[in-house]
């Protein structure tokens, strides 16, 4: 070999290719970035790339995957052309014109290769432009949710000798699932599942605690206990079980409980374990009772609102044209409720984040197991003008208690001065918006049922006599958001009001 005869050894010759070995190792190890973008039946993913600390995608590789795009390149910009919207992107600038809307970017829009590259903190606004429809952006974790694709999980933690936590999807998972003593780690590539709260820990003997994180385009789910830990799966890869690894001694197991069907479209239990049946069962037409003043947060646990989008399913509430419901309006501005209230930093549940029948027992009974620490529900109507801000009409006096539970029809008492003030608090903030706001005190359903601080909104046309076409504008609809996210956040600040 040449290389020995000028010096070179063997050793380090071995020394070398092994370096470069490594190196081609870590080169097809390092994880590429990337977004995964989840529609209701389907989910792709887009390549990530990053120039100047800002993250960008190639704005033609999401695009093409709701339709032809027509591109249409100037000297210093790009048009992208999609189901007859039209966007126009300047390098360098950081703003974009999508149809008669703006949108204000964190980082400049660039043009490389005859593409637009866009900032990924503000695609959600790019695409929700282009197709008229929500979309959810997890910046972090790189994760997109299109339509109300976003899947809420339930965690249930049954509490006995050997506990038992019960994971409920709303559609079959199949994750990759790993373990390590007393940890088993779920990890979701391809599912849109979404939890919302970064960590709960439990008091139990078996089970310490539940973590949830996104990352590249991933979920992954850490549960961790004092005692090695198995997964199963049930209900056609609907349910997941947590438990206790079998000791080997055993030689049969003990059937497990039937465990009751989850109530469809709920937030995910936060640590709350319905009483079991028989002696010391929760009394039938009670709820527990929610500590009036705000219990220190476990192991970072945070304050939620759950956010109510009324109707829905099989109940489409007020009929707006053919085309046009209740449900879907409210939806959207549910939707723009949550984007706003994460940009004053506080965190948000979507009781329904897709066309869901639920009951009003059932909405109250989420709010309440999920011990949510402020209720919004949203309906819509033609009549009359801006918006209705209600609130239960229920006496503040405090109701009679069956033991540590409410009754189920007076539950919002102690809540109701918290939910009055905040409600005046929306209707100040709305009015400076230019809008018209009033606040009242009505029977609207559930409200009376909810241990919580608890509003009702009711968003009727920017003036007398507007239409449907009113009602859907997103300049409306933002405008009613931002000011009911403001109240929230400074209502926040005020000592004894929110949590």
């Amino acid at each position: 070999m040449p290389w020995i005869k000028q010096g070179v050894t063997r050793r380090t010759l071995v020394c070398i290719a092994g370096a470069m070995f490594l190196l081609l190792i870590k080169s097809f190890s390092a994880e590429e970035k990337r977004l995964t973008v989840y529609l209701p039946q389907t989910n792709f993913q887009v390549p990530v790339t990053e120039n100047a600390a800002h993250e960008y995608v190639r704005l033609l590789d999401l695009l093409e995957h709701f339709g032809d795009v027509n591109l249409k390149a100037e000297k210093f910009s790009i048009k992208l052309k999609l189901a007859g919207v039209e966007g126009q992107f300047v390098d360098g600038a950081q703003r974009a014109h999508i149809g008669r809307a703006t949108i204000q970017a964190d980082a400049p829009f660039r043009i490389a290769d005859g593409n637009v590259l866009a900032p990924v903190s503000v695609l959600d606004q790019l695409l929700g432009t282009y197709i008229k429809k929500p979309v959810e952006l997890h910046a972090s974790g790189r994760r997109m949710f299109v339509d109300g694709a976003a899947a809420i999980f339930v965690a249930d933690l049954k509490r006995s000798e050997s506990s038992t936590l019960q994971l409920k999807f709303p559609l079959a998972v199949n994750p990759t699932i790993s373990t390590e003593g007393g940890r088993v780690r779920l990890t979701f590539s391809h599912e849109p599942v979404v939890f919302y709260s970064n960590a709960i820990a439990y008091q139990d003997k078996l089970i310490s605690q539940l973590t949830f994180s996104e990352q590249n385009g991933t979920a992954q789910l850490d549960i961790t206990g004092t005692a090695p830990l198995m997964a199963s799966f049930s209900d056609g890869g609907r349910g997941i079980a947590i438990a206790a690894v079998p000791a080997p001694q055993k030689a049969t197991a003990t059937a497990a409980s039937p465990t009751p069907p989850p109530v469809t479209g709920t937030a995910p239990a936060a640590g709350v374990t319905p009483a079991p049946a028989g002696p010391g069962a929760t009394p039938v037409g009670t709820v527990p009772a929610a500590p009036t003043s705000p219990a220190p947060a476990a192991n970072g646990a945070r304050f939620f609102v759950m956010i109510d989008a009324a109707h829905g399913g099989d109940e489409p509430g007020a009929k707006f044209t053919e085309q046009t419901m209740e449900k879907d309006v409210v939806l959207i501005l549910a939707h723009r409720l949550r984007a706003e209230l994460q940009s004053h930093g506080v965190n948000s549940v979507m009781l329904r984040s897709s066309d869901q029948t639920l009951s009003t027992e059932q909405r109250a009974v989420a709010a309440n197991t999920q011990r949510a620490d402020l209720y919004i529900t949203i309906h819509a109507t033609l009549a009359g003008k801006g918006v209705r801000v209600y609130t239960a009409m229920q006496s503040s006096a405090a109701p009679l208690q069956s033991g540590p539970f409410l009754p189920w029809s007076s539950a919002q008492s102690p809540f109701v001065g918290r939910s009055r003030n905040l409600a005046a608090a929306v209707a100040t903030e709305i009015g400076g918006k230019g809008l018209s706001a009033s606040n009242l005190g009505a029977a609207v359903a559930p409200l009376n049922n909810i241990a919580a601080p608890a509003l009702a909104l009711e968003v009727g046309p920017r003036g007398l006599g507007g239409g449907v076409d009113s009602l859907e504008k997103a300049t409306y609809q933002n405008l009613i958001a931002q000011a009911v996210a403001t109240a929230i956040a400074n209502q926040r600040a005020k000592p004894g009001e929110l949590p």
